[in-house]
């Protein structure tokens, strides 16, 4: 892989970069999973109300968490598929970017493309466990006495 990240990426980190979209793509199953459970616990809850107070922060809390990694996973996906297509993008200048308008942390700056997808997948799992806590909340708020 392109160690130095200052020039452009080889076909093969292009491919991987490729894969690497293509596989962050497949997070929009989640969203629907994670939206449809956020509703349903919601509309749920509403009908406990006033007895659903921590249950339905729980909802918030786990909702939240599910949005930001769906629009960092929305995010690591269109850089992926920009790298891919070589569109002038390198490593080094992807990172100037992200530094410059995303605080991306010194330690970060200048890796190979290697650990860079392996964090979008450590972010993907992340994702996937925050929809199916959304459905267990739903499922709780279903089963109704779960949640008192």
């Amino acid at each position: 892989m392109n160690e130095t990240g200052s020039a452009p990426l080889p076909e093969q980190d292009r491919c991987d970069c490729a894969v690497t979209a293509d596989f962050l793509a497949t997070s929009r199953c989640w969203d629907g999973l994670a939206a449809g459970s956020a509703a349903l616990a919601a509309w749920l809850l509403a009908r406990q109300a006033p007895a659903a107070g921590w249950p339905a922060a729980m909802l918030l809390l786990a909702l939240g968490i599910e949005r930001y990694l769906a629009v960092r996973l929305s995010l690591d996906r269109r850089l992926f598929e920009r790298l891919a297509r070589a569109e002038g993008l390198c490593l080094a200048t992807l990172d100037a970017a992200l530094a410059a308008h995303f605080r991306l942390p010194p330690h970060k700056v200048g890796r190979a493309l290697a650990p860079r997808i392996a964090g979008a997948r450590r972010l993907y799992r992340a994702h996937v466990a925050a929809a199916l806590a959304l459905s267990g909340l739903a499922l709780a708020a279903l089963a109704g006495g779960a949640w008192t």
